[in-house]
């Protein structure tokens, strides 16, 4: 069975930009906006949805997602209800960032890991949305002497699965 991984991030969706980067703040740490819930949430779903369709067409029979934007929040960013029945999320207490766990519950051998919604590493000039980790907030998160971004996480986890 060919299986994909796909970690989304909300800052880097289509329709987020730094005029409405609001949209981003989760209602369970952010009460006060609203935006999340109205516009964000639909953001990272359209980019997701679009991810996993093209998937299927493409021969993937099982797509697992890790949605890691605001890690710990209980409710997903992504609205899992608009995704295709292919897609399973990875079995994670409140969506919490355990890789080793994350990794185990993955094939041995994934067709390959796609990642939606990402964004500039903290330090970058003239990116978009430069941050590492906001929660806790990380300036520096390095592997090997390596500066990566929160994307790096990800790709590390899956180092031995090609990445799309």
């Amino acid at each position: 069975m060919k299986q994909l991984i796909v970690v989304a991030d909300m800052e880097g969706a289509s329709g987020i930009f730094e005029s409405n980067s609001h949209a981003c703040l989760h209602e369970e740490l952010y009460p006060e906006y609203t935006d999340w819930r109205i516009y964000g949430r639909k953001c990272i779903t359209s980019d997701v949805l679009a991810v996993c369709n093209a998937a299927i067409d493409s021969g993937i029979e099982d797509i697992l997602l890790y949605d890691m934007h605001f890690a710990g929040c209980k409710e997903f960013n992504v609205e899992l209800d608009k995704l295709p029945k292919q897609v399973r999320v990875f079995d994670l207490p409140e969506r919490s960032c355990y890789w080793s766990r994350i990794r185990g519950q993955a094939a041995i051998e994934p067709f390959g890991i796609i990642t939606v919604g990402q964004h500039a590493r903290n330090g970058e000039a003239n990116a978009y949305f430069p941050h590492t980790i906001h929660t806790p907030p990380l300036e520096s998160f390095f592997i090997n002497s390596i500066h990566i971004a929160e994307i790096g996480e990800s790709v590390m986890c899956f180092s031995d699965v090609p990445y799309l």
